[in-house]
């Protein structure tokens, strides 16, 4: 059961778990919640959470009823207590008694109504990647919000105290999202990512801070790509424009710029440059189906089940981190009926 999950391509995400507070509390050691963010508007009627137990057997938190709509934007909070027996300062929108986290090899998953895997966070195994209890109770915050639950630099412990009671040894910021503080330095004893966490509005709206050189134009969609500062630096500080290069593949490029095959898809990707040297910059591939590389240059991918995948390269140069992406699709063969297909639901990503 623990492998399906990696097995299960992760359909384009429109609700993500942005928050999960597995510690408990000074209170209870069952005061815990889990914070859903919306990207767009979604309705999530029939959606599930849905974590593991001690045994590893799936486990439903809660489903969403008829009528559940989120706005973009919109964050909700699914809680064990309510507000007056709960270190939470603010309501919560779901109050169940199945909110129980495990404090080791936490698992958290999002389903749609379909049954397609939606957002999955932690990895089941050891520790969670983030969170902690003692003489304080932290929640484990997302950095950012595009970029996958399973990947622990992509969380942080939190060191903030937002809507929930003051005074008190628990940290956290349910209901608004999360913002590392400017004063938080690498020296703290909390361990916090080096990954600045890109706001809801940037995630949303394509905005960053007006002094980055290389504005991150990241739409959600096909196109996501860079363009200059419109206050550009001096040419002394100019940034080179990272590419996402296609050196081999089995699939035939179509008039979108995407790639699609029948059956299987293989892809061989590169990081290259049109102006500079790629030299000394960090990489990252998210091939949207659950598999991640760290390299520039990484290995040929392979694509076994039917659907759309988004494989997004994460260039970081100096302090200026530059997105690319690129949709590849599996078809179902012509000749044949019984391609393999996702265990979860019979299809990839959509």
């Amino acid at each position: 059961m623990m492998l399906l999950q990696f097995l299960v391509p992760i359909v384009s995400a429109q609700v993500v778990i942005s928050e999960v507070h597995w510690a408990g509390t000074d209170l209870s050691t069952a005061d815990e919640w889990v914070e859903i963010t919306a990207l767009e508007d979604t309705d999530i009627s029939g959606w599930k959470i849905v974590t593991k137990n001690s045994k590893g057997e799936a486990k439903e938190i809660v489903e969403f009823g008829t009528g559940s709509i989120l706005g973009k934007g919109d964050i909700r909070i699914i809680s064990n207590f309510g507000e007056g027996t709960s270190r939470l300062a603010i309501t919560p929108w779901i109050v169940t008694t199945k909110v129980s986290l495990l404090n080791s090899k936490l698992s958290l998953s999002l389903f749609d109504s379909d049954g397609g895997l939606v957002d999955a966070v932690d990895d089941g195994i050891g520790a969670p990647f983030a969170g902690g209890k003692g003489e304080v109770y932290a929640s484990m915050e997302r950095v950012d919000l595009l970029h996958s639950g399973r990947d622990s630099e992509n969380w942080v412990t939190s060191v903030v105290q937002k809507n929930v009671d003051t005074n008190s040894p628990v940290r956290g910021s349910p209901g608004v999202q999360y913002e590392l503080p400017l004063s938080h330095s690498s020296s703290s004893t909390i361990s916090v990512s080096s990954r600045s966490r890109r706001s809801i509005s940037s995630t949303i709206s394509n905005t960053v801070s007006s002094s980055s050189r290389m504005w991150i134009r990241d739409d959600g969609g096909r196109n996501a790509s860079t363009s200059p500062n419109p206050n550009p630096a001096s040419k002394s500080e100019h940034l080179p424009t990272p590419t996402m290069t296609v050196q081999s593949t089995n699939a035939k490029i179509q008039p979108d710029g995407s790639y699609e095959r029948e059956g299987t898809l293989s892809i061989n990707l590169k990081t290259e440059t049109l102006d500079g040297s790629i030299k000394g910059a960090d990489c990252s591939y998210d091939f949207g189906d659950g598999s991640y590389s760290a390299s520039c240059n990484p290995p040929s991918h392979r694509y076994d089940f039917i659907g759309d995948y988004r494989i997004r390269l994460y260039v970081k140069i100096n302090s200026e981190t530059i997105i690319r992406d690129l949709w590849v699709r599996v078809v179902p063969r012509k000749s044949s009926s019984s391609l393999a297909r996702s265990p979860s639901q019979g299809e990839g990503v959509r």
